[in-house]
Formats: structure tokens, C-alpha cells, sequence
């Protein structure tokens, strides 16, 4: 408890520290685009996803406004307000005050999800706790409003319940893969830099699984019948919503603004976007054969049967756009929107290989301790020989690829990126090393 009271001081003394003008990017951003949202619009942030961000601030704000600590709630009262710009102040001034409160959700969501995983001791989870919430680049998130520290805080709790999932067993395990889902779908929708963050779902959940048991059987049960059948529904579930927000989203024209820097990417069918397709096809078609040509009774089923119910909560993260806008209308054209931005937008390159080289140099702690984590594990089960600990180390180095790919394919040389180096290395580096 007063590690965890001194964390809370210093995010929310580095959040003191600066004005609310500090940045305009995020913290004016927001506060603008809160401001359309109270009055049913869509925000005008859109060419980068979002939502999850958005999701939270405007029930935050609509619950600030009812308790008289922001004076505006839309773009009509700040028209009739007799100092505007003093309202808009006081409101981003709110906003960025929810930043520590997200950092600190964060670490202790990492947190909770090494304790359940690995269950360390007194010291070594103190230490973890230490580790997490004294990153760089979560202190310098504190001072800002921005979409990379909600979409990984969303992250964070999808983490707990893929280690919550790999304990527990029938009905609650398939609900906390769904809840996993719905939450690693806000990790997308709050922003699209975290797709290698959302690849390494099911590898955390396989590393969850070897850590607390090792037996296959048990981490991937077979599926009873009527059990395999829900899942193949599911999956054409999956299949046919992911079908109908591509068909209606390709053509839905972007709304051009501030944020929107049309000129700066283009949209269209993707490489991706046809990837994530054939994935839901060969999954529901996998499922479909197994089950016809009875072949249900091997790990590799259960595993598409458990990512169907993974992907269904993933689905169901596109719904909650109805939760924020009351207008249907304008709801499905913001969620509309966010697909194609998830989607259909054509990247562009924002730095060469040679500078994300450099955010790796700039690292070098996280890195350079993560691989000796890695290392060491991997000297673990040479010298053991031990089948669960083998399988336990081809999965941190799929899980450690993604992380570091993540690094040069995604990632930019600015202070704001360093959070998505730091966050993923360290957690996987305390659970390397908490395994040993």
C-alpha cells in the first residue's frame, strides 16, 4: 500500500506540473472532441482510432458536469458561456488529471495479472509492482492526455483475464476469454499501434496456462459436442460481423478536419483487413470439418474454439460506440469509421528503420533485460529438460518477437512511443524471470 500511495503522488505531481496548454496534442484535442461528443457529434479526431479513450472520458465527464466540477458539457453551453475559453481550460484541466488514474490502473492490472500467473512472493511482487510503476514512460504519460496509455491500459485488464481464463475452468473460463476480447478490442479501437500487442493474446494465454499448470489437457480441454457447436456459431458469428463492417465501411466517406490529415494516408482494401478475414474463414471452416469428420478431441480444436470466444468479445468492443452517442445513426457512423481507421487505412511511414533502431539504443535497459531474461530462461530449460518448460520457452520467443517487432515495424523515436517498448518488455521480463 505505500508504494502504491508514492506511485499515485508522483503521477499526480508530474500531472501538477505542467498547464493545461502544455500540449495540444492530446490534451486541447480531447477536450474539443468531449465537447462535440456532449453534443451528439462525432469527434474530430478520427484518423487515428479512438474510441476507447473517448468511451471513458465522456462518462467521466457527463458524471463530472452532473457533480459541478467542469462547467461545460457541450459546444451549446460554451457558445452561451460568458468566458468560453475559462470553461474549456477548466475541462481539459479535468482531463488530464485522468491520466495518473490510468497509469496507475495500468500498473496495477500488469500487477495483478503476474500475481495470478506466478503468484510471487512478498518481495519479488514489490519488486514487480516497482518495476511497472516506475517506467520512464509512464511517468511521462502522467503529464499527458493520449490515446497510447488508455489503449494499453485497456490492455492491462485484458492481460488479467487471460490469466484469470487459464485458471479457471468450463463456463467462467470462455467468459473471461470473451471479456479478454471485448477489452483487447478496445486496446485496438483506442489505438492502432497495438496490433503486435493484440497478436500476443493467445501467447499470453498459452504462457499463462504453462505457468500455472503445464498440462496441455488441462490448458485446452477437449470440447464437448454441444460445446464445439457454440463455438463453430461463434466463429460464423465473428465471421459474418467482420463481413458486414467491411462491406458498409469501404465506401463511407471520411469526414475531413482537424484531425483527420487526409492527405497524409489512403484507404482501401488492405493487406490486413484480407488477413483478418482469412483468419475468421479458415478458423469457422477448421471448426466445421472437425466437427463433421468427428476430429474434435486435440488441443489444436480447442484452441480455435477458444479463440472464437475470444474474438466474439473482440466484436463485441465495435457495439460500445451505441453506449457513448445516443443518436444510432451517428453511433454506426463512428463505429463505421473506426473499422476503416482499424482497417482500410493504408499506413504511411512516419520514421525510417534506421530511428526505430535508435528508440531501441534509447531503451537499451528494457531491451538489454529482457533478453537476458529471455536467455536465461532458455539456459533453464536446456539444463532441466523439462517438456512444460520447453514448451514454456518457445512461447516467450514468439511472445519476445512480437514485442521487439513491435519496436521496429510500429513504433516512432518519441518520448510518447516509449510506452509501447517498455510496457510489453518489462512485463514479459518479471514473468521470465518469476518462471525461473
Amino acid at each position: 500500500m505505500p508504494l502504491l500511495v508514492l506511485l499515485a503522488a508522483a503521477y499526480f505531481a508530474v500531472s501538477r506540473a505542467y498547464p493545461y496548454y502544455f500540449l495540444w496534442d492530446m490534451d486541447l484535442v480531447v477536450g474539443l472532441d468531449c465537447l462535440l461528443i456532449g453534443s451528439g457529434l462525432l469527434p474530430d479526431h478520427i484518423h487515428h482510432t479512438g474510441f476507447g479513450m473517448y468511451m471513458l472520458m465522456s462518462w467521466l465527464h457527463l458524471a463530472a458536469y452532473a457533480w459541478g466540477l467542469v462547467s461545460l458539457l457541450n459546444l451549446e453551453q460554451m457558445a452561451t458561456a460568458l468566458n468560453p475559453l475559462a470553461g474549456l481550460a477548466e475541462l481539459i484541466d479535468f482531463l488530464r488529471r485522468l491520466s495518473p488514474l490510468a497509469c496507475l490502473g495500468l500498473v496495477l492490472l500488469l500487477w495483478a495479472g503476474l500475481r495470478v500467473m506466478l503468484r510471487p512472493g512478498l518481495v519479488m511482487g514489490l519488486l514487480a509492482l516497482a518495476v511497472l510503476g516506475l517506467e520512464q514512460s509512464q511517468i511521462y504519460q502522467a503529464a499527458l492526455a493520449r490515446t497510447e496509455l488508455y489503449s494499453l491500459l485497456f490492455w492491462a485488464g485484458s492481460v488479467l483475464c487471460l490469466a484469470l481464463a487459464a485458471r479457471a475452468r468450463g463456463g467462467p473460463r470462455l467468459a473471461w476469454l470473451a471479456a479478454s476480447g471485448l477489452l483487447t478490442g478496445l486496446t485496438l479501437l483506442t489505438k492502432v499501434q497495438s496490433a503486435f500487442y493484440l497478436a500476443a493474446a493467445p501467447l499470453i494465454f498459452l504462457l499463462a496456462g504453462l505457468a500455472q499448470s503445464g498440462d496441455w489437457s488441462r490448458m485446452l480441454p477437449t470440447p464437448s459436442r454441444r460445446g464445439a457447436w457454440l463455438a463453430l456459431a461463434l466463429a460464423v458469428f465473428n465471421l459474418a460481423v467482420f463481413g458486414l463492417l467491411l462491406w458498409r465501411a469501404l465506401p463511407l466517406p471520411i469526414p475531413e478536419g482537424m484531425g483527420a490529415f487526409m492527405f497524409r494516408f489512403e484507404v482501401g482494401l488492405t493487406g490486413r483487413a484480407l488477413l483478418v478475414l482469412a483468419l475468421l474463414i479458415g478458423l469457422a471452416g477448421w471448426q466445421l470439418i472437425g466437427l463433421l469428420l468427428n476430429k474434435t478431441a486435440s488441443r489444436y480444436y480447442a484452441s480455435a474454439c477458444g479463440l472464437s470466444w475470444l474474438l466474439l468479445g473482440f466484436m463485441a468492443a465495435f457495439g460500445l460506440h451505441f453506449l457513448v452517442l445516443g443518436d444510432p445513426s451517428q453511433a454506426w457512423r463512428w463505429l463505421l469509421l473506426d473499422f476503416k481507421m482499424a482497417f482500410l487505412r493504408e499506413g504511411f511511414q512516419l520514421a525510417l528503420l534506421k530511428h526505430r533502431w535508435d528508440l531501441i539504443a534509447y531503451a537499451w535497459l528494457p531491451v538489454s533485460v529482457h533478453l537476458v531474461a529471455l536467455a536465461l530462461l532458455a539456459w533453464a530449460a536446456a539444463r532441466r529438460y523439462n517438456r512444460t518448460l520447453n514448451a514454456t520457452v518457445l512461447v516467450a520467443l514468439l511472445l519476445s518477437a512480437l514485442a521487439l517487432a513491435g519496436v521496429l515495424f510500429s513504433d516512432r523515436f518519441i518520448l510518447r512511443d516509449l510506452i509501447w517498448v517498455e510496457t510489453m518488455l518489462n512485463f514479459l521480463s518479471l514473468a521470465y524471470l518469476l518462471i525461473l
